[in-house]
């Protein structure tokens, strides 16, 4: 079952019917399901709710000060910021940070607001999906329309609709699917499906979120990706609600006359509109930890059988990877492995690399993790699957510049840039801790990631 309803928001006025309306009933204003303008901007579309997530506790404010909202890292005053605690045995280091992450707006966030996912059916007539191509964006949003009306998905919301001319050539393109013969749950962020800390992110808690819906409907979720489709399997979901077709880039989807998509969004609970609020929130609202217990419970792949079930320390790290290698990971992970057993902590040690083919292993470990460790990387996206407190203690490795350059299709991505992405690491004792570039060892590589040691045993102390 879906978390309990806090509330219920009955839309009225120009952007939304009412609840009873958004399921159906004919009305004065349109057939049932149909949108009734002829372009419909992102927060402007009739939506059914699902079910409200209440904001989490913000382990970023200092809960032990008398003035309201401080922030453990950036004080009182200035902008409202409660980025992750730096820890480094430099007060230059420390010094930089808060100038950068409390005066300005270079990695800000989110506030940790109440979300509500919302569902919208789109009916009547030809029912067709557009994902466009990462070569014009990020490809995170997509393009519903009827025989009447036309929806934007996702964040984007000035993006321009398509012409009559482009949807021409959509349906000419060879990827095009048409007379599709299933109702669909569509996520609208479409990029990268087939990278496994994207699905993590950016597709499994968003689809997960509606799977009751989509029993009850007998929908079929839309994937991008036989990851995606993997990753579902693995929570128990029958093939049944997982369609047969799956979403490419640069392609049009259009169902059978009779059929509907249904489209899954997150939404300011509130407001009195339907507006996108950041979608990466939900995966710590307690849809992770569902996923988790789900997938320990299947145990697809029958590997957890008599696996022990103790409290966890997780160590997700890059293990050689080509790109952004780290040349003292090893070193790293000792560190903690030592450290453990000098304070005599009765966790498990468990090493990661992002394995996108044992879900239900990182699922079980992570779930029962106290502290999670690592450098900044798709494993670090397993956070998904950690139980939000303030008593879970993340340790990301991070640079001081910017991740990757700034590229004409690159998202956005400041300094420090790690995975509590713009609050959604909020919930958790976040602490971060400095990465340095130095001249590679490796053959064919200039340059890796060393983390800073002395940094890392500070912040291990401070935790335990």
């Amino acid at each position: 079952m879906l978390p309990a309803v806090a509330a219920l928001v009955l839309l009225a006025g120009a952007r939304a019917l009412t609840l009873e309306q958004s399921l159906g009933t004919s009305t004065e204003r349109g057939a049932p399901g149909e949108f009734r303008r002829n372009r419909i901007p992102v927060g402007e579309h009739e939506a059914k709710p699902l079910a409200a997530f209440p904001a989490p506790e913000n382990c970023g404010v200092n809960h032990n000060s008398k003035a309201r909202g401080e922030s453990n890292t950036c004080g009182v005053g200035g902008l409202a910021r409660y980025p992750p605690t730096l820890v480094s045995i430099s007060k230059e280091k420390v010094s930089d940070y808060k100038a950068i992450m409390c005066n300005n707006n270079d990695g800000w966030e989110y506030p940790q607001e109440d979300i509500m996912v919302t569902v919208t059916q789109v009916s009547g007539g030809e029912v067709c999906a557009y994902t466009p191509s990462s070569k014009v964006g990020y490809s995170m949003y997509r393009e519903v329309w009827n025989h009447t009306h036309t929806m934007l998905l996702g964040d984007w919301k000035d993006r321009d609709f398509m012409t009559s001319k482009n949807r021409e050539k959509a349906a000419k393109n060879k990827r095009a699917k048409k007379d599709l013969d299933e109702d669909l749950m569509i996520v609208p962020y479409a990029h990268f499906g087939s990278i496994y800390a994207h699905s993590l992110l950016d597709f499994l808690p968003q689809a997960y979120a509606t799977v009751d819906y989509v029993k009850a409907k007998g929908l079929k979720i839309l994937t991008g990706s036989n990851l995606q489709r993997r990753l579902l399997l693995a929570t128990g979901l029958s093939r049944d609600f997982i369609s047969s077709a799956m979403s490419a880039e640069d392609q049009l989807m259009c169902l059978s006359k009779g059929r509907s998509a249904h489209i899954m969004e997150t939404n300011l609970a509130a407001k009195t509109s339907h507006e996108y609020f950041y979608h990466r929130t939900l995966g710590y609202r307690g849809v992770g930890q569902r996923i988790a217990a789900a997938m320990v419970a299947t145990d697809v792949s029958d590997r957890l059988r008599g696996s022990p079930r103790q409290p966890t320390v997780v160590f997700l790290g890059r293990c050689g990877a080509g790109a952004r290698a780290m040349d003292n990971e090893d070193n790293a992970f000792t560190m903690v492995q030592a450290l453990l057993e000098k304070k005599g902590r009765p966790e498990l040690l468990v090493r990661f690399c992002g394995e996108s083919g044992k879900p239900e292993l990182q699922a079980a470990a992570l779930s029962r993790a106290t502290a999670v460790i690592g450098p900044h990387g798709g494993a670090m996206a397993n956070l998904l699957y950690a139980n939000p407190g303030c008593n879970t203690h993340i340790i990301e490795f991070v640079q001081s510049t910017p991740f990757v350059p700034p590229g004409e299709h690159q998202a956005p991505q400041g300094r420090y840039k790690s995975f509590y992405y713009y609050g959604m690491g909020a919930p958790f004792d976040y602490k971060l801790v400095l990465m340095d570039k130095v001249s590679s060892t490796k053959p064919n590589s200039t340059e890796s990631l060393h983390v800073r040691l002395g940094d890392l045993a500070d912040a291990l102390n401070r935790i335990w």
